[in-house]
């Protein structure tokens, strides 16, 4: 750790790529909602088994 700040910049966007991932379900089991629309619907959560 050097304490410089020199990759702040680099570890913000890495962690706000992250964040801004509306779904981490694989679209393989996004068929599984009912609306089948290809986007995830927030008012039907399903629990996808590769990140249970």
């Amino acid at each position: 750790m050097e304490a410089k700040g020199r990759f702040m910049d680099e570890i913000v966007n890495g962690v706000w790529a992250i964040l801004e991932e509306s779904s981490w379900v694989i679209p393989a089991h996004i068929n599984a909602q009912r609306a089948s629309s290809g986007l995830p619907d927030v008012e039907e959560p399903v629990v996808d088994l590769f990140s249970a």
